[in-house]
């Protein structure tokens, strides 16, 4: 099993929720797994002009619960990485 899209504002603004989803999905998916946040740009401004929402913290905020959940390894490989 492998999860698709993620949504980073949602992660960083509902952390405790998440995380617990975030268990379950490391539990269940198979080791190598991606959640892609379709971040499009890392830039401010950019980000402004294409109404993206949320800040560039927000994301770096998301990408830490997802890094520290999913980044237990299995054979040496992640279970659950951030992906762009």
């Amino acid at each position: 099993m492998h999860i698709d899209n993620g949504n980073p504002i949602f992660i960083a603004r509902h952390e405790r929720e998440t995380r617990k989803a975030l268990e379950s999905i490391v539990r269940y998916d198979t080791c190598g797994d991606t959640i892609s946040f379709g971040v499009e740009s890392f830039d401010t401004r950019v980000r402004e002009l294409n109404n993206l929402g949320g800040s560039v913290e927000d994301i770096r905020r998301a990408i830490e619960p997802v890094n520290e959940i999913g980044g237990q390894r299995v054979d040496g490989i992640p279970k659950l990485l951030p992906e762009e």
